[in-house]
C-alpha cells in the first residue's frame, strides 16, 4: 500500500519515488547509518529499495507505511511503520534513521513525533526496537514518553509508548 504523505513543521514523509533510488542505496549501504541497525553491517541498498516497491504493490495483510524523509526539499531519511513480531494488537512498529548530515538538527524527535501521530490516527500505540548503543534514538523515544520494557538477548531495547 503506498503511504498517504505527512508533514510536520520541519519534514515531508512522501512515499518513496523511482527518482529516490541513489539517495536511498547511499542511505541504507552506509555503514555509519547502518552500525545500529540490524547485525550492524550496511545493508543492500539497492534489493531494500526495490523491496520498497513491492510492499507499496503487494497486497500486504498486516499494516506496513514506508516513507522517503525530506527537509526542506532534501532527501534525508527514511521512515516505517508497521506491523512486526514485536507488536501486539492495536500497536505498531516505528523505524527510522537519517543521514548523518541531518543529524543533531532535530528532525530525529520532529520524526519520531509523526509517526507516533499518525499511528495514534489508525488507533495504534508505537513501539520501537533499539540497539542498547544507540543513545541518540534513545534520548528521541524518552523524550517522546518511551519506556523501556524488554531488553532481548542480544541486548536490543524495545520499548513501548
Amino acid at each position: 500500500m503506498i503511504p498517504a504523505t505527512l508533514e510536520t513543521e520541519r519534514l515531508t514523509l512522501r512515499p518513496y519515488a523511482r527518482t529516490d533510488r541513489d539517495d536511498a542505496v547511499r542511505l541504507h549501504s552506509d555503514p555509519v547509518v547502518s552500525r545500529y541497525m540490524g547485525d550492524g553491517t550496511p545493508g543492500d541498498g539497492e534489493a531494500l529499495f526495490h523491496a520498497i516497491f513491492g510492499i507499496y504493490n503487494a497486497d500486504e495483510p498486516r499494516f506496513f507505511e514506508i516513507w522517503a524523509v525530506e527537509a526542506d526539499g532534501r532527501f534525508v531519511g527514511h521512515a516505517e511503520l508497521k506491523q512486526t513480531e514485536h507488536t501486539t494488537e492495536g500497536e505498531l512498529e516505528l523505524v527510522y534513521c537519517l543521514v548523518p548530515e541531518a543529524w543533531g538538527k532535530g528532525y530525529g524527535t520532529a520524526l519520531v513525533g509523526a509517526l507516533t501521530g499518525r499511528a495514534e490516527s489508525v488507533g495504534c500505540r508505537t513501539i520501537a526496537t533499539v540497539h542498547p548503543d544507540n543513545a541518540a534514538s534513545l534520548h528521541i523515544l524518552h523524550r517522546w514518553s518511551f519506556a523501556e520494557v524488554e531488553r532481548f538477548a542480544d541486548g536490543t531495547v524495545l520499548l513501548r509508548r
